[in-house]
């Protein structure tokens, strides 16, 4: 018995080690779990637009315009409020990021409190501080993050919200009209009246299809300008103008409703269409000099020697002279062969035109049917009115110039014709403006005046030269004449007054004769200016090149 009576406190040791094992490894796992701070069970995120609706409604969703300064996130712990660690403090924060916190929204410290086990609440702002991108358009994944002190680690918890910031932005797409988004903040579109359409695209940030439906098209001067559709159902969204009449309406993108918050906006200008013509004509250099002598050669068949006072000729013809009884003329190249006396050295035969030389000042290259010199005279020849002679030593030294100097042809046909007329439509129709091309016959006219073949150009106006072809080569009813002339004085491509009803390209300057038309057109038929900075896209700038094809709002009104 006393053995018996021995054991017993052996065997209730053991019940009491074992009891207190198992108590060891349940509190082990009771601070397992509470270390996610203190003795927060779990913690939960709601959102709202603001405090109010952050308090008042538990929502783990919601959308808001791109315009925002903040929106509010509740968060809401339980805790265990049993034990020695009732009131202990502990920081929560809100992180952005699906799986970690990418980065922190807001952190905030708060502590348990001891009267029941319902649920603890603070609501807390996110503005772009300390998270420059909180407000930023797109999707924002939240989770709540806590920690007891500073030497836990942070410890994501099951809250978890979500905040779609929806932007709507308008952007070019498909246009038979004009588009400007670089003039101002907000972009511009052109539109004809009369109920003709166009279209731009809306580009809804985040792409998400809940979030499409929420936003709306709605323009405020619907007797100018409707939309449609009203509501968007894509992530980019077609929207369709029409122009009712003249005038300017604002057209936004809306949140949530046609009379919603603001998200973009874009003004439409309508006007009435206005029709153009345009002639081009290509001037070609008329040269029609006529070489009366030929080059090396003087005037056919003048007397070279005479038979001197003893009427007998003392003199033998060489070559080609011609001996008569009683003298000796040049033959058919006017240049005299033979030295007088050669036969009977000391004789008075007389040298009327010195050996190698011709008959002094006979006209060698006349001035053809247009009347005027197309020719410049050689050093040794001189001029006398329109025409060009020998000069002293009877010789022709200059070649006629019979040869019109052509223009380069940039639309040698119909099919080249409309494809010209088709690209300026493409950059006018910008300003709701519509050009009929004609094409003129090719003109040949006498104005190169210098006989430099150039067309001089005048910096300060207009040369003599220009003057030729602006008052002899344009036939009237057209809005403005394209003069097409090759070789330019200097090196530009085209020239127009501003504004005025004709202009010059030079092709043999440009590869881009088509797009330097069309610039030329700006200035002489609409005043507009040259573009020298920033807007290189420009029709207007500059230097013309196939990408300098836009017209600016500013621009559309010039020209209407």
């Amino acid at each position: 018995m006393k053995d018996l009576t021995n054991e017993k406190p052996v065997l209730v040791n053991k019940d009491i080690c074992i009891i207190f094992l198992l108590l060891s490894s349940v509190l082990s796992t009771f601070f397992t779990v509470d270390s996610l701070a203190c003795k927060v069970t779990h913690v939960h995120l709601y959102v709202g637009k603001d405090q109010a609706q952050a308090d008042s409604q538990s929502l783990t969703e919601i959308a808001r315009p791109n315009d925002i300064s903040s929106y509010w996130v509740r968060v809401d712990w339980w805790a265990d409020e049993s034990g020695p660690h009732t009131d202990d403090g502990f920081d929560i924060k809100i992180c952005e990021g699906q799986t970690t916190c990418v980065a922190t929204l807001e952190t905030t410290n708060v502590s348990d409190d001891d009267t029941d086990d319902s649920p603890q609440k603070k609501s807390l702002p996110v503005n772009d501080s300390p998270y420059a991108d909180a407000l930023k358009p797109g999707r924002h994944d939240i989770h709540a993050h806590v920690k007891r002190d500073e030497s836990d680690d942070w410890k994501k918890s099951g809250g978890y919200c979500k905040v779609d910031i929806v932007d709507a932005q308008w952007q070019e797409a498909g246009q038979n009209y004009g588009y400007d988004s670089y003039s101002n903040t907000d972009p511009w579109k052109s539109l004809r009246n009369n109920n003709y359409t166009d279209t731009a695209s809306v580009h809804i940030d985040p792409h998400i299809p809940s979030v499409y439906g929420k936003v709306y098209f709605k323009s405020l001067t619907e007797s100018n300008v409707t939309v449609s559709p009203t509501n968007a159902n894509s992530q980019i969204e077609t929207v369709t103008f029409t122009g009712v009449s003249t005038g300017t309406s604002s057209v936004y993108s809306r949140f949530d409703s046609t009379s919603g918050d603001n998200l973009d906006l874009i003004k439409v200008k309508v006007y009435s269409l206005q029709t153009k013509t345009v002639a081009l004509r290509v001037i070609h250099e008329d040269d029609d000099d006529t070489q009366d002598i030929a080059v090396g050669n003087g005037l056919a068949n003048q007397l070279g020697i005479n038979d001197g006072d003893n009427n007998v000729m003392e003199t033998l013809r060489v070559t080609d002279d011609i001996a008569f009884v009683s003298h000796i003329d040049t033959g058919a190249n006017g240049i005299c062969n033979t030295t007088a006396n050669n036969f009977i050295p000391g004789g008075d035969d007389g040298q009327v035109i010195s050996v190698g030389q011709g008959k002094q000042n006979q006209i060698c290259v006349g001035p053809g049917s247009n009347g005027a010199r197309d020719t410049n005279k050689h050093p040794n020849d001189g001029y006398t009115g329109n025409s060009i002679h020998t000069g002293t030593d009877g010789v022709c030294n200059t070649t006629a110039d019979s040869t019109d100097d052509s223009s380069t042809d940039p639309f040698p046909s119909p099919a080249a014709e409309t494809a010209l007329q088709n690209y300026i439509n493409n950059i006018y129709d910008q300003a709701v403006t519509s050009f009929t091309v004609t094409k003129l016959d090719d003109d040949t006219r006498n104005w190169d005046l210098d006989n430099d073949g150039e067309l001089e150009l005048s910096s300060g106006g207009l040369s003599s030269e220009e003057n030729v072809i602006i008052n002899n080569c344009d036939p009237g009813g057209y809005d403005v004449i394209v003069y097409y002339v090759n070789n330019p004085s200097l090196n530009r491509a085209g020239k127009s007054p501003v504004p005025g009803s004709y202009c010059f390209v030079y092709p043999d300057k440009t590869p881009y004769e088509s797009i330097v038309t069309t610039h030329e057109i700006g200035h002489a038929l609409f005043g507009l200016t040259d573009i020298t900075s920033g807007d290189n896209a420009n029709l207007m700038w500059g230097t013309p090149t196939p990408s300098t094809t836009r017209l600016r709002k500013s621009q559309w009104d010039t020209i209407n």
